[in-house]
């Protein structure tokens, strides 16, 4: 407990210069990860709303950290406030929890006197994100195509003959769903196209057995 204590006093007799500087390298540190999830996270959903909520929310944990860190007493008034805060954002995907917990990460070491070790871990974060970004780029894309064949004269034969021009695809097609009826087909499957010829070409196929087949190409992840 003193050792705590004594370490509270040490971070309480920074000068207003230190503070400022650290709360200036935070919102910096928070704007590059604004800009970086603009740009480069794969985020389905509407990206500004989290983004214009970034760096207001590392300036924030930065003031909590400055006012707590000092004193023991208001540290557990905090956490009395907090426990009777409910916090109800729409995170639609983990990866924009990913984004928060960044921002947050970013305000707790900078206002904990730590900016130069936050910094590098923050900016280290994100170039091993967009190496990551880069190398599952290069594989084939995952996406799902759907096949409908109307008004047709015999549903099972044309169902067996599109089925064929899939598996003769040299692609790993996984059909997710098949529906047939004499008068009507659709196939629902799961097709990893790496490029957009790859695409053309598989549909070209298919309209090959008949003209009048019916494709609709669209992304694999869930659009909330």
């Amino acid at each position: 407990m003193t050792d705590l204590l004594d370490i509270g006093l040490i971070y309480a007799n920074q000068g207003p210069l230190s503070i400022f500087i650290h709360l200036i390298g935070s919102l910096l540190l928070a704007f590059i990860v604004r800009y970086y999830y603009l740009n480069f996270s794969s985020v389905v959903s509407s990206r500004q709303f989290l983004a214009n909520a970034i760096p207001l929310l590392t300036g924030t944990t930065f003031l909590v950290i400055m006012v707590v860190k000092s004193s023991l007493a208001l540290s557990l008034g905090l956490v009395g406030a907090l426990s009777i805060v409910r916090f109800r954002a729409p995170i639609k995907e983990p990866e924009e929890l990913a984004y928060i917990f960044l921002a947050v990460a970013i305000g707790l070491g900078a206002g904990a006197g730590k900016l130069e070790l936050t910094a590098m871990i923050a900016v280290s974060i994100l170039i091993a994100d967009m190496i990551r970004n880069r190398w599952r780029r290069k594989k084939a894309a995952d996406h799902n195509l759907l096949i409908e064949l109307m008004d047709s004269a015999d549903g099972q034969a044309e169902s067996d003959k599109l089925l064929n021009v899939l598996e003769a695809s040299g692609t790993p097609v996984e059909v997710t769903r098949l529906e047939v009826r004499p008068d009507r087909v659709a196939i629902v499957a799961h097709v990893p196209f790496s490029s957009l010829t790859e695409a053309k070409d598989l549909i070209s196929n298919l309209r090959k057995v008949n003209p009048q087949v019916s494709c609709t190409i669209y992304d694999s992840r869930p659009v909330w």
